[in-house]
């Protein structure tokens, strides 16, 4: 049964339910749809006497009620007496509010302040804290830079309420593994590097390497993905394979060590989707089942909505699964084979870069205002140095752990350096970064970019004609949508 589900189809749902309605009714529209979907195939399974699955659907629909169709509590408020912007520590709790002001509704979250702005009211702690839609987070404890705003309610009650403007983690699961790689005997800019690229945590890069990355378009390599996760799970099996393991505990064995992974880098929406992707590819590998890697990418999606249905407004998310969609758009009927291999590769990856730049084209203009044309030569060159880096890398952190001197990255060292100035010779070619000012609030375009390209699934057969659609649906939806 589960093998039969059509996720496709429910990614599709998603999509489309999701281009229609504003991000505050998200969480309670998507549970609706999920909730429908879920109880169509529960009726189903019931029908057919699948008493397993029948129980599975009862309580994941049980769950999905209980957990998202709580009662926010409404505020209204009438004006504003105060604000000041202010920097503090912040413990969220699962309270959720709407606060509606000037005919505008804000979702909030409940949480207390550590400590307190002096010039405010020493009774009016803050307890509601209001993000911006696109915002998903745990109740982990923040950093938050806020402007908090002491008002009057409907109810002439005094309210204090952050509007949060940025905010970072204070206390990351990662951060054993982010001292440990801080403790290397390397130059700061390479432990930097080395904490980016295999933990996601970016804030040891130096200023110029955010600059040269950012500018080059290759920031997404600190962004742990399918590349990392595909790296790490063909390096381990590979080990296994050395020391005579069989098929299946090797394959057991590698998701579990990438399990211990996710939770290093604290389950970051690519990783995680890298991950299910492996998964239910391993499932399906063991299972002697061939597998089609756009039903594997739609149940990643699909499981993810289901744990936060809010995570579909995230930048990581549609980046995440949008590049990825393309990239598999572009290769679903890719039957050109040469007898030349070494060609062969070079021109897969020259597509794969190609659809990946597309695929990202609309996201970071909406989000960003940014246009990354270096992007194209600098992945074309990176990603596959990044390949052979990853594993390489682990490795000289273990060998680190035993030989204790600074010789051990010596040489890692000045190949790292390398790639840095290279990215920053590409940075600063006129052209290579481009700021648009353009207005894509709603970014409805990146929804339908992702369900056309869904609908068109495997329907156009001319590798040629795929190449040229992908940039022309782009600049299609972008000139109907301003």
């Amino acid at each position: 049964m589960f093998i039969k589900i059509p996720f496709l189809f429910i990614y599709l749902v998603f999509l489309l339910s999701f281009s229609f309605f504003e991000g505050y009714e998200i969480n309670k529209f998507i549970s609706l749809i999920l909730c429908t979907i879920i109880f169509f195939i529960f009726v189903l399974s019931l029908f057919k006497k699948k008493f397993i699955f029948t129980s599975l659907g009862l309580i994941v629909i049980i769950f999905t009620f209980l957990y998202y169709y709580n009662n926010s509590n409404s505020i209204y408020l009438d004006r504003i007496i105060k604000k000041e912007e202010f920097i503090c520590n912040v413990k969220l709790d699962h309270k959720s509010y709407k606060v509606h002001f000037n005919d505008i509704i804000y979702e909030a979250r409940g949480g207390s302040c550590m400590q307190m702005p002096i010039s405010f009211s020493r009774d009016l702690e803050p307890k509601m804290f209001v993000f911006d839609s696109k915002v998903n987070i745990d109740n982990s404890e923040y950093l938050f830079k806020s402007i908090l705003i002491e008002a009057v309610d409907s109810n002439n009650q005094k309210r204090s309420i952050c509007f949060v403007k940025n905010f970072k983690k204070t206390k990351p699961i990662s951060s054993f593994a982010r001292e440990f790689i801080r403790s290397r005997d390397v130059s700061p800019h390479i432990r930097g590097f080395m904490s980016a690229f295999i933990l996601g945590d970016k804030s040891d890069l130096t200023h110029k390497q955010k600059f040269a990355f950012m500018n080059s378009g290759t920031m997404h390599l600190f962004a742990v993905s399918g590349l990392h996760m595909g790296c790490l799970y063909l390096t381990f099996i590979g080990i296994f394979k050395i020391f005579g393991f069989r098929q299946i505990p090797s394959i057991v064995i590698t998701m579990v060590l990438l399990l211990g992974y996710l939770f290093i880098i604290n389950f970051s929406v690519s990783g995680t989707r890298a991950y299910i992707m492996l998964l239910s590819w391993a499932i399906y590998r063991i299972s002697g089942l061939k597998a089609k890697m756009i039903n594997i990418l739609c149940i990643a999606s699909v499981l993810l909505l289901i744990v936060d249905p809010g995570i579909i407004l995230e930048v990581s998310f549609l980046l995440s699964f949008t590049v990825v969609l393309t990239i598999l758009w572009v290769l679903s009927e890719n039957k050109v084979t040469l007898k030349n291999s070494k060609v062969s590769w070079m021109i897969q990856i020259i597509i794969v870069n190609y659809a990946a730049f597309w695929g990202s084209f609309l996201i970071l203009l909406s989000f960003f205002n940014t246009i990354i044309p270096a992007s194209l030569i600098t992945n074309m060159i990176l990603v596959p140095c990044i390949s052979f880096l990853m594993p390489i890398t682990l490795f000289l952190l273990v060998i680190s752990s035993i030989l204790q001197h600074e010789y051990v990255f010596h040489y890692y060292g000045v190949f790292v350096q390398y790639m840095i100035d290279f990215c920053y010779y590409i940075s600063n070619i006129e052209g290579a970064f481009l700021s648009v000012d353009i207005d894509q609030s709603k970014n409805i375009s990146i929804y339908l970019y992702n369900i056309i390209l869904l609908l068109l699934f495997g329907k156009i057969k001319s590798l040629i004609s795929r190449l040229i659609f992908i940039p022309f649906l782009c600049f299609l939806l972008l000139i109907l949508l301003l």
